[in-house]
């Protein structure tokens, strides 16, 4: 949606996804831009999405008498929220999970420095000529998918607690 109040056509065009009852309610408003996709679709779409640095966003509608929600897949480039977090930190959440990187494999910035170059959210830096996350990691992954050696992980955050939704409803068994 972002990218076509933009005005912009760039590949990939349609990144998000609703599901539950925002699936009736974006595909009545929308019927030219929303189909129903199976499972195993939605999956390879957010993997493909992910390997295109695309972040993933959900959002949720408490009100509508229903769970309403809608998975973005985030362009840094053209995403409205994701850029305004960016300038006022307010809007987006950070997850329940933080990135890791294990020193010995990570190739180091200067030969590779893929993951501080898609980092969206400025939370890869230089130490040692080494890859390391900050305190501004979001959690979204980018930087694992971007590492040619594997050296990174998602792991648990330490003491977190979500702003919006309960864990043992969004991350049940986490």
């Amino acid at each position: 949606m972002c990218k076509k109040a933009l005005g912009v056509h760039e590949e990939p065009y349609m990144t998000d996804m609703t599901i539950l009852y925002g699936a009736e309610i974006y595909k009545e408003a929308f019927p030219e831009e929303y189909r129903v996709i199976s499972k195993d679709e939605a999956l390879r779409l957010l993997k493909e999405f992910e390997t295109k640095g695309l972040v993933h966003t959900v959002f949720a509608c408490f009100r509508s008498g229903k769970w309403t929600f809608v998975i973005c897949n985030c362009d840094p480039k053209y995403c409205i929220p994701l850029r305004a977090y960016l300038l006022i930190k307010e809007g987006i959440y950070p997850g329940p999970l933080v990135a890791k990187v294990d020193i010995d494999q990570c190739e180091g910035i200067k030969s590779c420095g893929k993951c501080l170059e898609r980092c969206p959210f400025g939370a890869v830096e230089e130490r040692s000529g080494k890859s390391f996350v900050n305190e501004k990691c979001m959690g979204c992954g980018i930087c694992i998918e971007s590492c040619p050696k594997g050296a990174r992980s998602l792991v648990r955050r330490e003491h977190y607690k979500p702003k919006i939704i309960p864990m043992d409803i969004m991350y049940p068994g986490l």
